[in-house]
């Protein structure tokens, strides 16, 4: 992969894709929230780019909206 290929890790990528895919599969953030055994106050600081959560975190993420990791952090 040459650098204009090479994607890059954006928190707020993240945060933007994670609003992008939750709402488009109708899950609202309490629910979400729910589903993640997290508050609500973490996924909307993580839509808002303001938190990252952990590696693990993310992959539970992906496997919850039905996602690729990369469709979630790039």
């Amino acid at each position: 992969m040459n650098d204009k290929q090479q994607k890059t890790l954006n928190i707020n990528n993240f945060g933007l894709n994670l609003y992008r895919i939750r709402n488009a599969h109708k899950i609202t953030v309490e629910r979400f929230a729910e589903m993640l055994d997290v508050s609500s106050r973490i996924i909307y600081d993580w839509e808002a780019g303001k938190k990252f959560p952990t590696f693990e975190r993310a992959i539970n993420i992906a496997n919850i909206l039905g996602v690729t990791l990369d469709s979630i952090l790039c």
